[in-house]
């Protein structure tokens, strides 16, 4: 009588439940079918009007959670009535799954149905059996673009298809903006700043907890405004479903996409904040914040605009580090942005190499040093190839950490399934350079 689907934004749970009821009503036609949707005022009293006469009633209640009350519904239900029939299909987004089945409880028959993002087995079969593409690299650029989006992939897939390149997917921000068009209108028609600023630190720190004062007061400094405007915003975000808001103190941007889309958005496009205010703010402390969020939007776009849009602000930075000395601050730097300044990175690193055992640095072990060479074997020809030396002049210094060069060289520069894509550039400059060592040896 009553059926819960549940899942993350964007897993298809709406289309799902259209379709269940579509195919219900073909057998079942004397079902008067009603679809139910969050507008603001109580529902109580249209439930009342609507449904208070004998007869048999399909009901799909979308989006359950954002319903004023969805009690209304299991009572619905629960109340038996000569010559009425009701049946309820909701969906409900997963964070709040729990509070709609302690209400849907006091019916004797119900069920919960729970739908998971597409797996990338599935998300493969689609693009095979639907579009013919058999070709591993696009099957496993598109699962890349998608995460899990069914639609997504078709509209990568679409894209693949007319282009039959696979350089068509490197920059995707067309897509992107076509998916999610609705939602830039949605923020465009609020006429306000505030909300895709709001989206943006969202985005980045992925989710805000309003009981922690001392990150959320940094948040109200940088967008200079106080709590309550900032929790305003965040609770129409919500209304407009870019943004769950758990119990009115937790909020996170509903999908991973979504969150790459906005991010971009909002600090590299429009710029509503300054990437420079982030690295102030919230580098080092948050420094896995800027990979989560970076990554996938150099992934998914322009990735050399990218870099040039934030070159000049790890610039600055960089040089303020090496002024004060701060060698922890540099590793961080080129831990996360080494591709911004790879030959300055690599020559930092050959200092502190040189200096080994000389001048130590206080609470950083001499490995950080061979650790901060991991990035560089997606460098250029080049400077992986200086990388490389680098690791066995640092190995040279110091024989006892033979293991830990040897786990770079096998987990960092070893054979990956594309490494025939780049002729094993890589792998082979090792062996070229082990073998190089081994000619000026001494050794018999």
């Amino acid at each position: 009588d009553l059926l819960i689907v549940s899942g993350k934004a964007g897993v298809g749970k709406t289309r799902l439940a259209l379709e269940v009821c579509s195919q219900f009503l073909e057998t079942n036609s004397e079902y008067k079918f009603y679809c139910i949707f969050n507008r603001g005022p109580n529902i109580f009293e249209d439930l009342q009007v609507y449904f208070s006469e004998s007869g048999n009633y399909l009901i799909l209640v979308d989006d359950a959670n954002r319903v004023s009350s969805f009690d209304y519904f299991s009572q619905l239900v629960y109340d038996k009535r000569e010559g009425r029939t009701i049946k309820v299909i909701s969906t409900v987004r997963d964070y709040a799954v729990d509070s709609i089945q302690r209400s849907a409880s006091i019916c004797s028959n119900f069920s919960s149905f729970f739908i998971d993002k597409l797996k990338n087995a599935q998300s493969e079969t689609i693009l095979r059996d639907e579009f013919g593409i058999r070709n591993s690299d696009y099957l496993h650029r598109i699962n890349d673009i998608a995460n899990g989006n069914p639609r997504i992939a078709v509209m990568a897939a679409r894209v693949a298809c007319e282009s039959n390149q696979l350089s068509s997917l490197y920059d995707v921000s067309s897509l992107y903006e076509t998916y999610y068009g609705s939602i830039q209108q949605d923020l465009n028609g609020i006429g306000s700043d505030w909300s895709l600023r709001v989206c943006g630190l969202i985005c980045f720190l992925r989710i805000l907890d309003k009981s922690n004062d001392e990150l959320m007061n940094q948040i109200y400094t940088i967008l200079s405004v106080d709590e309550n405007l900032f929790w305003n915003e965040v609770s129409r975000l919500n209304a407009l479903e870019i943004v769950d808001l758990y119990e009115n103190e937790v909020a996170k941007i509903s999908d991973q996409a979504l969150s790459t889309y906005l991010f971009y958005l909002s600090v590299l496009k429009e710029k509503k904040i300054e990437f420079r205010d982030l690295l102030d703010s919230f580098f080092p402390t948050y420094k896995e914040r800027f990979v989560d969020a970076l990554n996938p939007v150099i992934d998914a776009f322009n990735p050399e605009l990218i870099k040039s849009i934030i070159a000049p602000y790890i610039g600055d930075v960089w040089a303020r580090s090496r002024e004060e000395g701060d060698k922890r601050a540099l590793l961080g730097l080129i831990n996360l942005f080494w591709f911004i300044k790879p030959v300055e990175s690599l020559m930092f690193i050959n200092e502190e190499i040189q200096n080994l055992g000389v001048n130590p640095t206080e609470d950083l072990p001499s490995s950080a040093f061979l650790d901060a060479l991991s990035p560089f074997s997606h460098a250029d020809e080049s400077n992986c190839k200086i990388a490389i030396e680098l690791a066995l002049d640092y190995l040279s210094r110091i024989p006892g950490d033979i293991v830990k060069v040897l786990t770079l060289f096998s987990n960092e520069y070893g054979f990956e399934h594309h490494s025939y894509l780049h002729a094993y550039g890589v792998q082979k400059a090792i062996i070229d350079s082990l073998l190089g060592r081994i000619s000026q040896s001494d050794a018999p």
